[in-house]
């Protein structure tokens, strides 16, 4: 990190006085973590205990995320670093759990989701999924959507249904494709 970068870093940082240099490595930590990750979701987390907290780590790490306590100061410097924008209108208040990853998005919101179920204190604030901001409502939204393997699988279906009937009028003997194509025209001729 050159000296400029860590003299803008030091102006952003909340601080009284200079900042201390385990301030500036952690919001590059922090801003690396952001820039890197294809989904960031936003949670609360106060009222559990440390076991219950490990748990969830775990679960996240399964679908392939990270979740990181935070001081919000830290979430929006770091956000800003990694070039990511959050609406006007959207505040942080309050405990912050960052969750992020480079996988599907949906199985760790399904994580959270799953465990949340258990442990009512853990509730969506926001998310950030493909650089595009999602509210709380949206990501419970995406909680509930099948994964991205069944997703395909229903577009490939839907893409081949077509397809199967064109070659199944195609494949019919010409005497039939005759018929179909005379029926089609004098249908076309009496509207």
């Amino acid at each position: 990190m050159s000296a400029d970068q860590e003299s803008r870093i030091a102006s952003e940082l909340p601080a009284a006085s200079a900042p201390r240099i385990e301030k500036v490595v952690l919001l590059e930590f922090v801003s690396g973590l952001f820039r890197d990750a294809s989904f960031i979701l936003f949670t609360t987390y106060k009222g559990l205990t440390v076991s219950q907290a490990h748990e969830l780590r775990g679960q996240l790490a399964g679908a392939g995320a990270g979740c990181r306590v935070l001081k919000n100061s830290f979430i929006k410097l770091g956000l800003a670093n990694a070039g990511i924008e959050l609406p006007a209108s959207f505040e942080f208040s309050g405990d912050t759990a960052a969750i992020t990853g480079t996988g599907d998005s949906c199985q760790a919101a399904k994580a959270i989701a799953a465990f949340a179920k258990e442990h009512p204190v853990v509730t969506f604030k926001a998310g950030i999924v493909d650089g595009k901001f999602l509210a709380a409502d949206r990501v419970k939204a995406l909680a509930e959507l099948p994964p991205m393997d069944v997703l395909y699988a229903q577009l490939l279906g839907l893409l081949k249904h077509p397809a199967r009937r064109l070659l199944r009028v195609l494949s019919a003997r010409s005497n039939n494709i005759v018929c179909v194509l005379q029926n089609y025209l004098k249908k076309g001729t009496t509207e």
